[in-house]
């Protein structure tokens, strides 16, 4: 079914009783394009409605409402930007439409932050408040909490699938059981972790992080998930970023952080070659294969 900026609209209303939508705009910041979106001008703050337009959108949207949920206002406080606040929820054809507070600002590519960039110190206090937060939200959101052996369990089921497909080369395995093997490696304290972090999900305006969007994988786990990323901006952007980011949260073993961020980032890999396995893909499994020739 198509929806017209209009139709969108009529929802957002239905979702929001006592909405006044004074009008819309497009919105183009869901970039896989499986949401349906648009920006709702308002007599207040701005919202956006997003009507996922696949299932496993639909999933995502519900996970990342329970995330939302656990961010109570003292965690939002908490933070040095804002969070999405979910206004409303109603019925979509088969599915439903979501509209939450709407943050301005631009987005910012991985590839656009380099090592001596303004974003650095920004990126580094908004990770380190994240993992500042009390795991206690975590739970009581009734969200995943996983210990390090949670993790590094995790991590060897993924690499024991890709090697399954008899795809992956025995270096890499090899490389990654190594790192496995490491009990010092995997020896963290758990932190609220966002989860699911990529220079997409930052809204910055003037140097600076004034959100973060994304919250479906909100969770109590490694620090290091959420510095992977940086990794597509170049390992000097995520060596500058930890050197501020271990001052900011006063921690140590950054050395061993930066060994697990490096291992997440090449896992990726490995999940990409699983879901072209998965959806007998041939050109996203070829895809993956010269990754790890690479």
């Amino acid at each position: 079914m198509a929806r017209t900026p209009l139709t969108l609209a009529a929802l957002a209303t239905s979702a929001v009783p006592g909405l006044n939508v004074l009008g819309t705009r497009a919105h183009t910041g869901d970039g896989d394009g499986e949401f349906t979106s648009a920006v709702l001008v308002t007599d207040e703050e701005d919202h956006i409605i997003r009507v996922p337009r696949t299932s496993g959108a639909e999933v995502r949207q519900s996970a990342e409402l329970l995330g939302l949920a656990a961010l109570a206002e003292g965690a939002r406080e908490a933070l040095p930007f804002a969070v999405p606040i979910p206004r409303g929820i109603t019925r979509a054809g088969d599915t439903r439409a979501v509209v939450t507070t709407f943050i301005p600002g631009d987005r910012v590519a991985a590839e656009d932050i380099e090592s001596d960039a303004l974003l650095l110190q920004p990126i580094a206090e908004a990770v380190a408040a994240i993992h500042s937060l009390p795991t206690q939200l975590v739970h009581q959101g009734g969200l995943p909490a996983r210990s390090a052996e949670d993790v590094r369990t995790q991590a060897m089921r993924l690499v024991e699938r890709a090697a399954h497909t008899h795809l992956l080369p025995d270096t890499v395995r090899r490389r990654w059981e190594h790192t496995l093997a490491s009990r010092e490696l995997w020896d963290f304290a758990p932190a609220v972790v966002h989860g699911s972090l990529t220079a997409e999900q930052l809204i910055v305006t003037d140097d600076r992080i004034v959100g973060i969007l994304g919250w479906d994988a909100l969770a109590a786990g490694d620090p290091a998930i959420d510095l992977a990323w940086l990794l597509a901006s170049g390992a000097d952007a995520l060596d500058a970023v930890l050197a501020r980011y271990a001052i900011q949260r006063g921690v140590t073993g950054v050395r061993e952080l930066r060994a697990r961020a490096q291992f997440y980032h090449q896992l990726e890999v490995a999940r990409w070659l699983l879901h072209g396995v998965d959806t007998h893909d041939s050109a996203v499994i070829d895809d993956a294969v010269g990754m790890f020739d690479r």
